[in-house]
Formats: structure tokens, sequence, C-alpha cells
């Protein structure tokens, strides 16, 4: 047999190969589950000290809405109206407030960049409502 016919005969029978039809899975019944109900309440919110600038207490991530006294680290909740107040237009704007916080910019980048303590914390380690991403 020469080269061109065994290459003749090697594509025709991968172009027969490939033409082969194909056959779909049978059509399982559809399984019926039962109802899920999902309730749900909104946390309260702590009250503010007077002043109105910073809350008694917030969320605390896993530990939940606690009162700044009870909390095993030190937090500060700062409340909506300090925002308002200052036209704060992102989250650096209000944590310039906190002496233990600086804010610049990324590097290489225009994401904010946290240094809280010496630890850095970007702006898409944060979360906005429960969402990663968002700020």
């Amino acid at each position: 047999m020469t080269f061109r016919s065994l290459l003749l005969l090697s594509t025709a029978a991968g172009l027969a190969l490939t033409a082969a039809p194909a056959f779909a899975q049978d059509a399982t019944p559809a399984t019926e589950l039962d109802e899920v109900v999902v309730t749900g309440s909104q946390v309260r919110q702590a009250p503010a000290y007077a002043g109105g600038q910073v809350a008694t207490g917030g969320r605390v991530g896993m530990f939940g809405s606690q009162d700044v006294m009870d909390t095993p680290f030190s937090t500060t909740a700062y409340t909506e109206a300090l925002v308002r107040n200052q036209q704060a237009v992102s989250i650096g704007d209000v944590l310039q407030n906190d002496p233990t916080v600086r804010v610049s910019k990324g590097f290489g980048n225009f994401q904010e960049l946290y240094v809280i303590r010496g630890f850095p914390v970007y702006s898409d380690d944060m979360t906005y409502n429960g969402l990663y991403g968002v700020l």
C-alpha cells in the first residue's frame, strides 16, 4: 500500500467515525419536591450615643449584633447621621474618623486600600449588606 492510498483510507475512516449519530438520554419523570418556607427578621440596630455619630454596638461578623462593650476586640460603629453629615462618598471617607485606619489606593489600580493597625484590607474584602466585591 502506498502512502497516498494509506492516507486516503485513514481520512475516509476518520470521517466515517465522526459522522456517527448521537442518541439522547431518555427523559426521566420530574421529581415533585415539598414546599420550602423561608422566614427571617431584620437585625435591630443599636442606639446611638449622645450626639448621634457613633452607635453603642453593631454587627460583628460571626458574633452577630453585639454591644461595643461585649465584643472581644475594639470596634467603632458609625451611624447613618455621621455619614450624611460628612457627605461621605466612600467607605474611606467614613473610616478617616478612626485614628487606627489609614486610607490609600491599591497598587496599580484604583481600589481603596485600608491599613488597619498595620494590616492591609482591600475594598473587595469588605461586605456591603452581606455581599463581597460591591464596594
